[in-house]
């Protein structure tokens, strides 16, 4: 299944970003809530309304990403401040909440900010934490959780089959040095399993050396991205994979898209080729 996500769709309403992903063809809408708006803003009727817009896709999943507590504090699942983790805990719950009422059947988490996501996780014990109280919060409805990382024996440790991982290609290729899709790709085979959703985008080199992800595939020098598509389809990989492509220009969302589109042809058309 092929989505795109709504980062990639800035400067767009949330009715219109619905409406292009709808009329563009694809069967996933990655709903990225903060793009269009704080929590607060999706009242009961705007939840109500959103349900009805997203069953034109067969799945929805919401991605809580970069989520701050007030302007300038990150939501941080592995804080030392007690009182922080408890409001980062609230606020993720909050957007369960809202996933539950649109009829997403699948939210996945950056449980903390950027620079703390590794392969490893130093603490496994408040990814843990808030696992179990996620788990029990949703009980027995019909929707899958996941972290966005890579550590996939702390999902193994949490042991439920409704709590996997969430596998950025491209935030994966910053991991290696140089061209990165040999290194992926091994990454990516040892966390398939686990894996409940993939993310993909272009990733090219920088004239000062670091990587620069979520460009289109045409600019990715960095990862083979139709390597990785391969790995997926060969493997029988039957979760959602979402581009992401674009999600830091604001006013592109037209060419983002566009990009999305031409993204998932020419995955389409490797398939029909192997």
């Amino acid at each position: 299944m092929f989505g795109v996500s709504s980062l990639s769709l800035r400067g767009m309403t949330l009715r219109e970003a619905v409406t292009s992903a709808s009329e563009a063809e694809f069967d996933v809408f990655e709903f990225v809530p903060q793009v269009f708006g704080s929590i607060d803003t999706y009242t009961c009727r705007v939840r109500q309304e959103l349900r009805g817009m997203f069953e034109n896709f067969e799945l929805v999943t919401i991605h809580s990403s970069d989520i701050e507590l007030e302007k300038g504090v990150p939501a941080d699942l592995t804080s030392e401040d007690a009182l922080l983790r408890e409001k980062s805990i609230n606020k993720y719950l909050d957007y369960l909440e809202l996933a539950l009422d649109v009829g997403a059947r699948m939210i996945t988490f950056h449980p903390a900010p950027r620079d703390k996501i590794v392969t490893c996780t130093p603490d496994p014990v408040p990814y843990l934490e808030f696992a179990e109280i996620a788990l029990e919060f949703i009980g027995t409805e019909d929707i899958y959780l996941g972290y966005e990382f890579f550590d996939v024996e702390l999902i193994h440790t949490i042991g439920n089959p409704r709590f996997g991982l969430l596998f950025d290609a491209g935030h994966a290729a910053s991991l290696f040095e140089g061209e990165a899709t040999a290194g992926v790709l091994k990454l990516l085979d040892n966390a398939l399993l686990a894996t409940i959703e993939v993310h993909l985008h272009g990733v090219d080199f920088s004239g000062s050396g670091f990587k620069i992800d979520h460009v289109p595939f045409s600019r990715s020098r960095a990862i083979d991205c139709g390597q990785v598509f391969r790995l997926l389809t060969d493997t029988g990989f039957a979760g959602p994979l979402v581009f992401e492509i674009g999600i830091f220009e604001k006013n592109r969302a037209s060419e983002n898209l566009k990009h999305s589109i031409e993204a998932r042809n020419e995955m389409l058309a490797k398939m029909e080729m192997s």
